[in-house]
């Protein structure tokens, strides 16, 4: 095994992936976090370098993962609210088979899950394999936990951090009663317009949300995935009308309710959060390029292969770089270390999101926010970058097993002013 961690913005020598973790040993990570980096939510799960073996799916599955807080040093500026109850959530999906454990069982929905399974067969003992993914009797769990009644502070805004676990699914999900919440940061980082009211949230595979949450009067409120009734493709990312259950969790499953007593709403704090830069405000980036990813693990025509692995492109630490991403519907996209800005869908630059003012169900994406895995119901989505740190910056899709099998590349971001002194 070995550890990757998403929200540090530090040297890829620090995340590395490269080293493996065999059993019986011991591997140290250091992270020297930068005074830029600011608070976050954090996140760690096992990672290794794809070629088909299935020990990240198998691990992650397994709950290995966990958060890293970040504390931002001034919060807010309410100092009332220096304190706000603080919740994690881990949503995670895990399936068992009617009977015992047993490979034959198994139902295979689609080419990739049956090769993971196979390569689980062959390369571990069955007892560790937690089933993943559309298996019968899938769960939806949260913190380990089914239908957790969790206990919020009357007459206060909390705080949830919400992380999703899942290695293949993508949940939506919403409040039901009379609660509001407010989006804070995405991916660890702030959206420019904290707190942001919205709707429906969107957890793909690797997503980090931080939320305000209030419910009003006496009672449990429902935080549930229920897509049937309301997937409205643009406001969760996009405009297609092509039905995407296979990559969506349907139905309706209650991952938790919130039990408070309260009959009034505090006032909304202020944030003073510091803001990531614009980079739609330069007028033409330094260098573009277009990302592919398509069905049998392959980007851009290329399946990764750690003997042979060329680089995808060759960028300048420092320089701005505009990425056309294609297959955003079918994959949650990863980049490490360095986010991602949001800055146009289909070139299209006077397209944007409805806010939760113009849908009740929307909010959550616009354009200009940051993330470092996203996913989209579009058919490219334009986004720019700023590497900061030289060295090997690696990308995948987020749904484990794709990565598992090739669905991964990396970049090379040469130190700055390279080609002038080369």
């Amino acid at each position: 095994t070995n550890i990757h961690v998403h929200g540090l913005r530090v040297s890829p020598l620090q995340d590395d992936i490269e080293p493996i973790i065999y059993p019986g040993t011991r591997h140290t990570y250091r992270y020297n976090i930068p005074k830029w980096n600011g608070g976050a939510s954090a996140w760690y799960h096992p990672h290794g370098l794809y070629d088909g073996h299935g020990s990240a799916t198998i691990q992650w599955a397994g709950g290995m993962f966990g958060a890293i807080i970040v504390d931002e040093q001034n919060f807010t500026s309410d100092p009332k609210y220096q304190k706000m109850n603080d919740i994690v959530l881990h949503l995670q999906n895990v399936a068992f088979d009617d009977s015992p454990m047993n490979l034959k069982n198994l139902q295979y929905n689609d080419d990739d899950d049956h090769q993971v399974i196979d390569a689980f067969k062959w390369r571990f003992n069955k007892d560790l394999l937690q089933p993943e993914p559309l298996w019968k009797g899938s769960y939806l769990l949260v913190n380990g936990q089914i239908e957790p009644n969790i206990k919020l502070d009357a007459n206060r805004w909390s705080r949830l951090r919400i992380f999703a676990a899942s290695t293949f699914y993508t949940v939506h999900t919403r409040l039901d009663g009379d609660c509001q919440w407010f989006l804070l940061t995405k991916d660890g980082i702030p959206i420019v317009s904290a707190p942001r009211r919205f709707g429906i949230l969107p957890l793909w595979p690797g997503a980090r949300v931080d939320v305000l949450i209030h419910c009003t009067g006496p009672g449990a409120w429902i935080l549930d995935s229920s897509v049937d009734d309301y997937l409205d493709p643009q406001v969760l990312g996009g405009y297609f009308t092509r039905d995407y259950s296979y990559y969506i969790k349907r139905g309706t499953t209650v991952l938790a309710t919130f039990d408070q007593v309260s009959k009034s709403v505090p006032h909304l704090p202020k944030f003073s959060f510091a803001p990531m830069p614009n980079l739609a405000s330069v007028a033409v980036p330094d260098q573009r390029a277009t990302l592919v990813f398509m069905r049998h693990n392959k980007i851009n025509h290329r399946s990764f292969d750690s003997k042979s692995n060329p680089s995808f492109l060759r960028v300048q630490a420092g320089n701005i770089i505009e990425y056309d991403i294609k297959g955003l519907t079918e994959h949650p996209v990863h980049f490490h270390i360095h986010p991602l800005q949001l800055f146009s869908v289909d070139k299209n630059d006077t397209w944007t999101f409805p806010t939760f003012a113009q849908n009740s169900n929307a909010g959550f994406m616009q354009i200009g926010d940051w993330h470092d895995t996203i996913q989209l119901y579009v058919r490219t989505a334009t986004f720019r970058q700023q590497p900061v740190y030289p060295g090997i910056m690696h990308f995948h899709c987020h749904i484990v097993q794709h990565a598992e099998f090739g669905m991964m590349g990396h970049i090379d971001v040469l130190p700055p002013f390279y080609q002038q002194h080369k």
